[in-house]
């Protein structure tokens, strides 16, 4: 049994949550917001943890055979999972700040509003089946879906023509510059949408029964009204955040598919 509890006490919870091998070390967030918000509730958690891809981390989630996975909320993932409602990034997972060139900077450095960037007709960089791909097309942005390891973006980016940049989360964009020094981080916009990560569960097995819902999703609320999750989000982000001059930055509104 992956999870093992009773809603109407504080017991034992062992939950298998996945570290996603092919993106950088997020997941750690994640992963303390769930065991801090269910251990502040009276419950002692003991986590068993998988490597797995991205990919492979939705399809075990829809057999069961993890506890939970945090994903963009959409209709479609509304229907195939359970939601637990609350966004856990208080935003920062939809703003997006662009991974490109280096010298390419003079290129944005004259983009002021969303039909600017639209005019400079550049082309971005992502993998398949994103849900920013959907979003990128419906602001009628360019861009390129790559089939294979997203992660060949990066030396694609650096090396060819196919993709003038990579839009990056706020939370991520610090530690990929750092990977990968050769590309750079563009130093004046932030394309952001009102859309955040939340948490899922299967809809088979022992996670489908009611009370573990409830149970999470009580905890999960109580950590936003605590600033458990606004805690956690300065530890990990905060410093970034700041290098970053987010609040200086020129924010370029896009809309989002339901």
């Amino acid at each position: 049994m992956m999870l093992m509890a009773s809603a109407s006490y504080g017991g034992d919870l062992t939950l298998r949550l996945p570290i996603i091998v092919d993106a950088q070390d997020s997941h750690h967030f994640f992963h303390d917001v769930m065991r801090e918000a269910l251990e502040h509730q009276g419950h002692k958690v003991s986590v068993q943890y998988v490597s797995v891809p991205q990919n492979r981390a939705r399809l075990m989630l829809a057999r069961g055979e993890i506890t939970a996975f945090w994903m963009l909320r959409t209709e479609r993932r509304d229907s195939r999972f359970l939601a637990i409602p609350g966004g856990l990034t208080q935003g920062v997972a939809g703003q997006r700040i662009l991974l490109i060139k280096p010298g390419q900077q003079a290129l944005f450095d004259r983009v002021n509003s969303l039909q600017d960037f639209r005019d400079l007709e550049l082309v971005a960089g992502m993998g398949t089946d994103w849900f920013d791909v959907d979003i990128w097309r419906l602001n009628r942005l360019p861009v390129k879906e790559h089939s294979g390891n997203w992660n060949a973006i990066y030396r694609i980016l650096k090396n060819r023509r196919e993709y003038a940049y990579f839009p990056r989360g706020t939370h991520e964009i610090i530690s990929d510059a750092i990977q990968y020094p050769g590309l750079a981080i563009e130093q004046r916009l932030v394309l952001e949408y009102e859309r955040d990560y939340i948490f899922y569960l299967s809809k088979e097995g022992e996670f489908a029964r009611p009370e573990y819902r409830l149970l999470i999703e009580d905890a999960i609320r109580k950590a936003q009204e605590s600033g458990l999750i606004t805690k956690l989000i300065a530890q990990y982000w905060g410093k970034d955040l700041q290098q970053l001059n987010f609040p200086q930055r020129i924010r370029l509104p896009l809309q989002a598919p339901r």
